[in-house]
Formats: C-alpha cells, structure tokens, sequence
C-alpha cells in the first residue's frame, strides 16, 4: 500500500523538538545537513515543553521521497512526524493521544492503492538491502508492464561459464534480474519537452554539433502513439532552428531542412549496471542508406550533445593519476581535453583545482561520463544493415597500438577481453573494420572498441531486442534478440605503452564503466557516419519504440542519478550553464540549487 506507519520509540530527558516537515525530492545524504546516523527524531524541527520519559513518534511515509531513520534499513518518504509524550503516570490519557493521531493520520492519507507485480517485486528488493535506491524510484516502473516480463533471466557468471558457443544451452546458469525501470508507452499522446516535465524522458530541443547532423532535433517529433514511442523524422519545407551549444559556451543558431527526434532519462533515471533493453522497429529499409538510429548510455555528468559539459568527462572511464588524464599533452595526436577530476591529489595551486568536497566528490577519485552503445545502426550499400556494438574510451591508447594486441595477452597468459559468440548465429557478429587514422576503430576524440551484428528486412518490418547486460568494472554484453553476440571485458583495457614520434607514452588501464549513466534514444543523419541517400529516403519515417527497461540483480539495486558514492547534482546544479541553454531546462534540475558555499563565480540563471 502508499502509506505506511513506522513507530519509533526513544527516550528523551529535556527539551524536545517536534514538528511535522515535509521534505522535498532530497536524498537523505543531505537532511539537515547531518549524517545519516545522526538523524534522530530531536534533530527535527522547533523546541517544545521540557519532558522527561519517553516518546512514541510516527513516521508516515509513501514512496516517493527519502529519508534514513535510524535503525531501519532503508530510505522512506517522512510525510509527517508527530512525537507524543509517554508518562506511566498518565498511561491512559497517552493511550487514547496515540490512537487519536494514528487514526487522524490514516483518516488525511491520501489513501492506499496496490502496487503492480512488478512494482512490489522491486520494493521487496530495497527493504533487506537498505541502500542504493530510493523508494521514489518504484513510480519509473510502469504498471502496465506484464508480470511475466518482472524477471529477466542472464547468465552473470565470467566468460568461461556463460559462452554460448563452447556450451549447450541446459549447461549454461542462469539468474533472476529484476526489473528497475520500465515504459510500455501504452497512453498516447504524451509530451516529453522539458516543459511537459515528463516522469522518464526529455525529449530534446538542440542541434547535435559533434557529429555534424543534418537534421535539428525537436520536442514534437518524440511522441507515443499506438502503444509506442515514436521518433519522427521529416524533411521541412522552410528549415527550422536549434541551438548549439559550443564546447565554449556560445550559442549557435543552426538552421536545418530535417527534424528528428532525441530523448533520454538524463538526470531523472540513471542506472548503475544492469541489463538495459529495448524492442524497436527501425525506420527506412535495409537498402537505403542514411538514417542514423541508436540507443545507447552515457554517464550523468555529461548531457549528450552539450559539449560545455561533457568536455573533460566525455567519454573517459579512467582512474588513475597521470598516465593519459592529461591527453592533450602526454598522447601525441590525441584531441581529448584533459579529464576534470582526476585521480591524482588535489593542488590548490593548480589553474585546474577543483575543490571537490564542494560537490561530495572523492579525494584521489576520478569522475568520468563514460558511454556504451547498445546499437547504431547503418545501412551500407549492397551489403545490408549492420548493428554497431561499440564502448567509446579514453583516454587514447597510444598510437600503434590496438586493444586487440593478442600477442600482448598472450605473453600475460590471459584472454584478450573480447569475444563475438554471435558470430556462429544469423547475427554474424564479427569486429569493426572501420578504422580511424591510427588504423583501428575510433578517432583523435575516441577509442571505440566496436563489434558488427548484421541485421535482415524483418528488423525494419518488426519489432526486435536490442541489450546491454553490463556489470560495472567487470564486462559489457551485448543480446541482439536475446541472443549474446559480443562482450568486453575489463581483460581488453590493460596497461597499453607504445614509442610515439620518438617519445614513450604510457596508458594505464581503463575501466569498464563504473558512473551512474542514462539511456538516450535518437533517429539521425550524418555523413560522418555513413552515406546519406537524401533522395531515395522515405520521409516521413519513424523510429518506432515498444518498450523500454532495466534490470538488476536483486542483491545489487542500485538505481538514481545522484548515489551517495557518485554524486552528480551539486557539480551539475553549480555549473549549470553548461547543461543546458535556456531557463526552460531548469526543470530538469529537480529543486537542487548551488549550495552558497559550492558556487563559482558564474551568471545567476540563465537566459529566458
């Protein structure tokens, strides 16, 4: 049910603090300023009459807001507190205190409803392991998704046990995931701008620079409709404009003959590991190139497409001093801006000092914004469409060198960190050819380590399964319809070192992702990417989305785009000009503003 009552009993001598506050969309970290473990019923509200004995004090909470009370293993919502004094000499009179308040309590609740299966399945989840979730989050599973779709059965073992090629199907262990987040899309209609201040998504208002797009992305063009997200791309009689906002921060107008959709769950769902997936129906053909469609994730310090803030963090999973987190001048060629927060210990005369105990970052802890893709697509002519599987890394491993080095993991007596068992099925899942002009799959901005999966008309005809099964630290893997087509693991990003132009230059070892990250969803075009047929693609077309969901082992819940260990809004809020372009996009901050003591010196609020 909504509401439920926890009764905490504690002594007091003295004077006692009671009121009923009413917290707003705050983790616990942050209630008044104090530890978790000293939260303690006298910490709330204004000073009342001296007592002496006990108090029984109700908490009545919902699932919705956070709050840790001591000796519960778990966050809750405090909707009201309400402590009444306890004399022996007046049991009675107490009693009958008690049983007004609780009945008051229940008779202004907003009453009770009943969770989907699915919904409770995750609430059940978060009561034993007490941390890394807040309850709120249970509202992001949509109750209309089916209770036979609540557990998601993976093998989540290494390699060696979970390889498809080299075991029969009855000899492989699966396990339960459950499910974190969901949307079936089945209410049509709905908006998803940063205005309509929608639960899950933001659809997009900017002109995507880094890939030099044809087209702008709009709000309007991401809408659901006959129980789908669509993403809608068409060609305008007269172009249309959207922002760019430059790694700089100058705003660029970029007018635009093509709109498009993009929308993701920045800053409202993020996820750490899990198994994300989608059914999608793609748009165009596969004998037509040109549209660009993708799902992917990218860790929350960066907004995807603005380059203010993803500068620096974009796309680094590095945790180590030195050795590449200055790419611009240790990795010869290299175009990657120096990582932001690095692992190395702070200098406070560094120009780049960064006071990280403002933002609850970690001393000596890189922060990055790391990104995987579940698929892009692209249809090369007279060869078909093929699905790119790919993480982008920096910083750059040197020049020379490749992440495939097998003669390298061979001298270590290790694998290699890459595997494609998909390439025994109809998937054909093989390594990226495309190289860059280090001779392997990226450019001066990214390492890409990348597989092919090569798709058939029925993906354009029907809705298939694209996931990432991701384990943090640990491995990616990739399912194409539920059948395991390629992994990487934390074996393919060791220790690289190469002589570059006279000058020995060391990588350290980068990480599989570790960030909080979100999901993005986009339909483009871009001659960076592929060929573009402008005249013999089909406009309108739709990216048409069936369902969208996460999930997570039920030991290792971890869900929220701001945890304890990763925070990301402080820094967010605190540099919020680099996130977004116009004041509309506030929204999207939640109510979190620049604590006082946190702030650079930096305009107020942002233009209208």
């Amino acid at each position: 049910v909504d509401l439920t009552v926890f009764i905490y009993i504690s002594t007091q001598t003295g004077r006692k603090k009671a009121s009923t506050p009413h917290l707003g969309e705050k983790d616990a970290t942050r209630f008044g300023g104090l530890p978790t473990e000293s939260r303690h019923p006298e910490h709330f509200g204004s000073e009342v009459a001296p007592f002496r004995g006990y108090y029984l004090t109700f908490y009545v909470w919902s699932a919705f807001n956070t709050l840790q009370i001591p000796g519960f293993p778990g966050r809750i919502r405090l909707d009201y507190q309400i402590s009444v004094g306890l004399s022996a000499m007046r049991g009675l009179q107490s009693a009958a205190v008690v049983m007004a308040v609780a009945m008051v309590i229940f008779m202004t609740s907003t009453g009770v409803r009943a969770y989907s299966a699915c919904q409770q399945q995750f609430l059940n989840a978060l009561v034993p392991n007490g941390r890394n979730a807040s309850y709120s989050m249970v509202e992001l599973i949509d109750p209309d998704t089916p209770d036979a779709d609540c557990v998601k059965k993976l093998c989540i073992g290494d390699y060696a046990t979970c390889d498809p090629v080299a075991k029969e199907a009855d000899e492989i262990p699966y396990s339960d995931l459950i499910l974190v987040f969901s949307d079936e899309f089945n209410q049509d209609g709905r908006s998803m701008g940063a205005t309509a201040n929608d639960s899950r998504w933001t659809a997009e208002d900017i002109y995507y620079f880094p890939t030099q797009d044809i087209e702008v992305y709009k709000p309007e063009q991401v809408t659901t409709k006959n129980g789908s997200m669509q993403l809608t791309i068409e060609r305008l009689r007269k172009p249309e404009r959207a922002v760019s906002l430059q790694p700089d921060g100058t705003k660029w107008d970029v007018p635009k003959n093509f709109k498009s959709g993009m929308v993701n769950t920045w800053n409202k769902f993020c996820f750490t590991g899990g198994y994300m997936e989608m059914s999608v129906q793609l748009p165009g053909s596969d004998d037509v190139p040109g549209f660009w469609p993708a799902f992917w994730a990218m860790g929350n310090l960066g907004r995807a497409g603005y380059m203010p803030s993803t500068g620096g963090f974009w796309p680094y999973s590095y945790n180590i001093c030195g050795k590449g987190s200055n790419s611009t001048s240790s990795i010869p060629g290299s175009k990657v801006p120096d990582q932001v927060i690095t692992a190395c210990p702070s200098d406070p005369e560094s120009p780049n000092f960064v006071n990280r105990t403002l933002y609850g970052f970690e001393e000596e802890k890189a922060r990055n914004a790391p990104e995987f893709d579940v698929f892009e697509i692209v249809t090369v002519r007279g060869k078909g469409s093929e699905s790119s599987q790919t993480l982008q890394m920096a910083p750059l491993i040197p020049q020379g060198t490749t992440w495939a080095n097998l003669e390298m993991y061979q001298q270590m007596g290790i694998p290699d960190g890459v595997s494609y068992p998909g390439g025994i099925s109809f998937l054909r899942t093989e390594g990226n050819q495309w190289s860059g002009r280090w001779g392997r799959p990226g450019n001066e901005y990214q390492d890409s380590l990348s597989a092919i999966s090569h798709l058939n008309e029925t993906f354009y005809n029907s809705h298939h399964t694209f996931g990432v099964d991701w384990d943090p630290g640990n491995y990616l893997r990739w399912y194409v319809d539920g059948l395991f087509a390629y992994e990487i693991n934390s074996n393919a990003l060791k220790e690289m070192e190469a002589v570059v132009e006279g000058k020995s230059v060391t990588i350290g070892e980068r990480m599989i992702p570790i960030e909080p990250m979100y999901m993005i969803m986009n339909l483009g075009m871009s001659r960076d990417f592929g060929e573009v047929d402008i005249e013999n693609l089909q406009f309108p077309s739709v990216m048409d989305i069936e369902n969208a969901r996460v999930y997570q082992r039920p030991d290792k819940v971890n869900v929220g785009c701001d945890p304890p260990d990763m925070p990301t809004s402080q820094w967010i809020a605190c540099n919020k000009e680099k996130y977004m372009w116009n004041k509309d996009d506030e929204i999207l901050l939640h109510g979190v503003t620049c604590a006082s003591w946190a702030s650079p010196a930096r305009p107020a609020s942002l233009p209208l």
